[in-house]
């Protein structure tokens, strides 16, 4: 035994299995390290794209108030939740509905908008993340009613130029389009989430849920 351990070649054996399990627990360290660092970073992205949402709604709340007319002109409102870095290129859309190129960038923007909702609820796995996501999805859906109601109104002011219609009758048609395309219901939906936002500090518990 004793000229195992005087053996030169044993401890050589011993430092090398010695600095591979030194080298295996800074790699674990390092992976947890950067794994931590993704998923804030993962938070901070998606976090900051629900506060921009947030606060163009909170900007622009007074714009739904009018259910009179709000089914009769929904692109400005359009706009105005789509004032964003995130959202900015939809605006088009709304000024030129069914055109190839702008309801590609539509689509692409409100797919990025659901995915953003899945994420906010699974990065944060709580109550918290759940509102966020359910607000960000119902924001999605909303500006998804606000475009189709744009394509109604567009058609039913094409019809009244080839056929004019009184103009009752021209709005009892927009109102009853309002319906088949949820606006009103989407909007109600989306109020409702946000009054819970604000009651229950969801965006204080989402910072809290980012720090490493």
């Amino acid at each position: 035994m004793y000229k195992y351990f005087t053996n030169p070649d044993t401890w050589i054996s011993i430092i090398a299995v010695c600095l591979s399990i030194i080298a295996l627990f800074q790699t674990q360290k390092q992976i947890k390290l950067s794994n931590k660092q993704q998923l804030f970073d993962r938070r901070i992205d998606k976090y900051l794209l629900f506060k921009a949402l947030l606060s163009l709604y909170n900007g622009n709340r007074h714009l739904f108030v009018d259910k009179d007319s709000i089914y009769k002109m929904v692109d400005f409102q359009f706009s105005m939740l789509t004032n964003c870095s995130a959202l900015e290129q939809m605006c088009s859309a709304i000024d030129k509905p069914l055109h190839d190129e702008d309801q590609k960038i539509l689509l692409t923007k409100l797919e990025m908008l659901e995915k953003n909702a899945v994420e906010l609820e699974l990065l944060w796995n709580s109550e918290a993340g759940r509102k966020a996501g359910c607000f960000v999805k119902q924001y999605k859906e909303l500006l998804m009613s606000m475009y189709k109601q744009q394509i109604l109104l567009n058609h039913l002011h094409k019809q009244n130029t080839e056929h004019p219609i009184r103009l009752e009758e021209f709005q009892k048609r927009a109102k009853e389009s309002a319906s088949e395309t949820n606006l009103f219901d989407n909007i109600e939906k989306l109020d409702s989430i946000y009054h819970s936002i604000i009651a229950e500090k969801v965006e204080k518990e989402l910072i809290d849920g980012i720090k490493l």
